[in-house]
């Protein structure tokens, strides 16, 4: 079982992998995954907010892509 630092470390060493899984997407990516699960908007509001349409949001899209950073990043 983890102690309470070792926790601490893993949440952070994840939320590092994370965010350098978040930085490698394109400026409009990062904005809607911004948006959608840190601002908690919709994706019609997000769609109008970049003006682009509501099919247009995948986010579906962009978690796969992050998936695939994420897991070859805890590969190393």
């Amino acid at each position: 079982e983890l102690n309470s630092y070792d926790q601490e470390m893993e949440d952070f060493e994840q939320k590092l992998a994370i965010s350098k899984c978040i930085k490698s997407l394109g400026h409009r990516d990062q904005e809607i995954i911004r948006l959608k699960y840190f601002q908690g908007l919709s994706l019609v509001d997000i769609g109008k907010k970049l003006g682009i349409k509501q099919p247009n949001v995948a986010h579906f899209r962009i978690l796969r892509r992050l998936k695939k950073v994420f897991d070859s990043i805890n590969k190393k």
